[in-house]
């Protein structure tokens, strides 16, 4: 609702989001940010999908990660636990964008 009403006020009717658009919608960014912790597309992150391995065991965010791990059977699973702990984002299980909105209304 709220992105809806970001992207009519600074858009308007007649033509889709542009890039030169982007700076204006910090809601809009904010809302996929959220959409992104909430439920990765590639839990591997910059990885590219290129699977990796552990060389020693460790312990990111309270989260154990063995050594020899690879990162497609390890990492994958670990990552979303970290996301909903609550250490870095309060309320986890709930969609709010507005965690990524600073206080002078940008992302």
């Amino acid at each position: 609702e709220n992105a809806r009403a970001e992207i009519d006020t600074v858009v308007r009717w007649g033509r889709v989001p542009t890039f030169e658009d982007e700076e204006r919608l910090a809601y809009l960014q904010a809302a996929i940010c959220e959409t992104m912790r909430c439920n990765p597309v590639a839990p591997l992150g910059h990885g590219f999908g290129l699977p990796r391995v552990t060389t020693k065991d460790d312990v990111y965010e309270g989260c154990y990660i063995p050594k020899g791990g690879t990162a497609n059977t390890i990492l994958g699973p670990i990552i979303p636990s970290c996301q909903s702990t609550g250490r870095n984002f309060p309320d986890p299980h709930l969609f709010d964008p507005d965690r990524f909105i600073l206080s002078d209304g940008q992302l």
